[in-house]
């Protein structure tokens, strides 16, 4: 192969990778977005009158306290029966399997394009990430596609529509199992996607 096309080759597949990275960051911010959004305007249907406070306390906020603000005010608010709070629990476990692969996403030191001098495939990225156990210091490695990253980035889409739709759903006093479906293998789904 030619340095020319292997450095043409190099550049559209480190880019794609690139590109990937940081829709997974922009996609998984709209999950927060949409759970910022419900506290706020849950908090407004309860009487605060200045949404700007809400911006307050919520400002600098990340995932997982906005996840556990929202679970907890839902269940303030509104008192599931059983099937309904079985949806909901179901969108909150969704919403924290997100925020963990969030976290090894964009917390993992990832080595784009890194290869030996023969090399002409770039499409994958090796990352690792350390943890701190009992056992000392472990490290966790990662093997990416730009397919795998589409596919984190497609499944923050599909929890952004739900969390909205149920934030939306615990506004309007709707029915959640009227709003939500269980698809195949049992993970809650808006019937409109």
């Amino acid at each position: 192969m030619e340095p020319t096309e292997r450095q043409a080759i190099y550049e559209l597949q480190t880019g794609q990778l690139y590109d990937a990275i940081g829709k997974c960051s922009v996609k998984f911010e709209h999950v927060c977005f949409g759970m910022h959004q419900g506290i706020t305007l849950l908090l407004g249907m309860n009487g605060l009158r200045n949404q700007r406070l809400a911006r307050v306390l919520l400002a600098e906020l990340t995932a997982y306290p906005l996840k556990s603000i929202l679970q907890a005010m839902i269940a303030e608010i509104v008192s599931l029966p059983p099937d309904e709070k079985s949806i909901s629990d179901k969108i909150f476990v969704r919403v924290q399997k997100l925020i963990e692969r969030r976290n090894e996403i964009i917390h993992s030191t990832w080595f784009v394009g890194w290869a030996h001098p023969d090399d002409t495939d770039f499409s994958r990225v090796s990352g690792h990430k350390w943890a701190r156990g009992k056992q000392g210091a472990d490290r966790k490695s990662a093997n990416y596609t730009r397919e795998d990253f589409d596919a984190f980035a497609v499944e923050c889409d599909l929890v952004a529509a739900l969390v909205n739709r149920l934030w939306v759903c615990i506004m309007d006093s709707n029915k959640l199992t009227k709003n939500f479906v269980l698809d195949s293998v049992g993970n809650v789904a808006c019937p409109d996607r």
